[in-house]
């Protein structure tokens, strides 16, 4: 079998995909190469989260072998014009004239792990609005939490959250026919399910093994993840948001100059969150550590002191965007961020300084 390649599509497929690094097993470092009518599917997987992306191809006869990524990754650096490629006696041979040639040696496809058999159901969701809740509230997700519904993004109840326990972020989602109950997308896919949410004319379908969704699908014919989901009850997260009236309404008309002083601070805040005090009164915000002291612009309805983790407060505000404001009640109650004009909510546990 003989036929041509094009490089750079090939090498933007390699880099999308998702490879079992710390695996113990070579085939999830292996990218699977299906020849398809005018094209070639390029299949890489971590086990949990399994990444296909089309390139352009002329190759006259179908085949399909799994060769090493990091490999082809190489061979494929600063190459971005046709590419030949040759299979033969178990290897692939890439070359781009007759003293450039790269022989790979290939795997039986039978040996590259897919995903067990499910039946596939669409999912009417806007995937530019859900992409753009994902990326709003990802910040907030848990890593290696032994409450597994932190450890990424949980999409339902027509919303999107995110959590660690400490912090919660969350967005609503327009009319959809998600699943009743929530789906958890784990934090290590939530970069491939953003790239493939941006793709021209995305869709998004859920897995399913009889009742129950085992797995997310997103993306277009040209560029496909499928994401094996955490399973696991989720508690009502919005319940982390205090009702009533606050006690004091901060509102923030820069946020870029607040990060900025929050930054400041920072370095000689306590412990790994960064511990600070924040005060409010008719001057403005005031935000102090033992060895810290530096104010930020902002209108306050009434006094307040709390303490805060300067890098919940800079990443909420971050999300937030331009202008924001605090809703602060008791010093130990939930502090909760919303962007002026937006729906997304951002809230943090206060803590003792």
């Amino acid at each position: 079998m003989k036929g041509t390649i094009n490089g750079k599509g090939l090498r933007e497929a390699l880099a999308a995909g998702t490879l079992g690094r710390g695996s113990d097993q070579s085939i999830y470092r292996h990218a699977l190469l299906e020849a398809g009518s005018g094209f070639v599917t390029v299949t890489t997987t971590d086990s949990q989260t399994l990444t296909a992306v089309r390139v352009a191809a002329y190759l006259p006869e179908g085949f399909i072998v799994a060769a090493d990524a990091d490999r082809l990754k190489a061979v494929m650096l600063g190459i971005d014009g046709d590419v030949t490629v040759e299979l033969s006696d178990n290897r692939l041979t890439l070359s781009t004239g007759p003293r450039r040639r790269f022989s790979i040696p290939v795997l039986p496809a039978e040996h590259f792990p897919r995903f067990e058999q499910a039946t596939e159901e669409a999912v009417q969701v806007d995937a530019a609005e859900l992409r753009a809740a994902v990326s709003l509230v990802r910040y907030a997700a848990a890593d290696n939490d032994v409450r597994v519904y932190f450890n990424g993004v949980i999409i339902g109840r027509g919303r999107v959250s995110a959590s660690n326990g400490h912090r919660f972020a969350t967005a609503p989602l327009s009319e959809n026919n998600l699943p009743e109950k929530e789906i958890i997308v784990p934090k290590a896919a939530i970069a491939p399910l953003l790239a493939a949410l941006e793709q021209e004319g995305s869709r998004v379908w859920v897995l399913r093994q009889k009742a129950d969704v085992i797995a997310l699908r997103a993306g277009s014919h040209g560029h496909a993840v499928t994401i094996r989901l955490i399973w696991s009850p989720v508690p009502d997260l919005m319940r982390a948001i205090p009702g009533g009236k606050e006690d004091s309404l901060v509102t923030i008309t820069d946020v870029v100059q607040f990060g900025m002083a929050i930054d400041r601070v920072s370095p000689s805040a306590k412990g790994p969150l960064r511990l600070m005090r924040l005060e409010g009164d008719g001057d403005g915000i005031r935000l102090s550590t033992d060895e810290a002291d530096d104010e930020a612009p902002a209108t306050v309805t009434a006094p307040f002191h709390i303490g805060i983790s300067c890098i919940y407060l800079r990443e909420a505000l971050k999300a937030c965007g331009g202008e924001a404001q605090i809703a602060v009640r008791g010093k130990m109650d939930t502090v909760v961020i919303t962007p002026v004009g937006r729906s997304d909510i951002h809230a943090i546990a206060p803590a003792q300084v």
